[in-house]
């Protein structure tokens, strides 16, 4: 009980830091969205650098933020899949929901949608069907697997980025 009283107190104490930071992060998106491009013109041209070299930068860094949306994108996409594929094929329950919380946490860089699969797999393990639970979890390796060659192939995009570099990046 001890145990349990400080675990939740210590999480507990966490809240107010996060609501400040989601307040801070909600008030800069709005005044990115509302002003970005006057403040992006603004501090681009205090950058001590000659505009030849500033503007490649810019477009650098421009499209290498875009291959990174439709790198993680694509991994995303390729992770709901192949999880709803396992699911589909064992007759877990919640098929939908699983492809759409894949989806969603695939874009949590570390997790990615590993907790949907091995919610999947102890669903059969605890159901008795062992050789189904693990084939769960080889479709759920298969799916890190692929969104780690995937996300690389996407993400070198316009930009040429050599596969190993943009793995690094990622």
């Amino acid at each position: 009980g001890k145990g349990l009283l400080n675990s939740i107190m210590s999480t507990a104490a966490l809240v107010p830091n996060i609501l400040l930071q989601i307040a801070l992060a909600g008030i800069s998106c709005f005044f990115f969205l509302k002003d970005g491009r006057a403040f992006f013109n603004w501090s681009i041209k205090r950058l001590p650098i000659d505009p030849d070299v500033r503007l490649k930068m810019v477009t650098s860094f421009r499209e290498t933020a875009v291959s990174s949306i439709w790198a993680t994108l694509a991994g995303a996409s390729a992770q709901s899949l192949v999880v709803f594929i396992g699911f589909l094929v064992l007759g877990v329950p919640g098929i939908f929901l699983a492809f759409g919380a894949t989806f969603i946490l695939a874009w949590i860089p570390l997790m990615g949608g590993s907790p949907v699969w091995i919610a999947g797999a102890i669903y059969l393990f605890t159901g008795g069907l062992i050789a189904k639970g693990i084939i769960m979890v080889i479709f759920g390796l298969s799916a890190l697997f692929i969104d780690s060659f995937i996300r690389p192939w996407v993400l070198k995009g316009k930009g040429h980025m050599h596969p190993l570099v943009s793995l690094a990046a990622i």
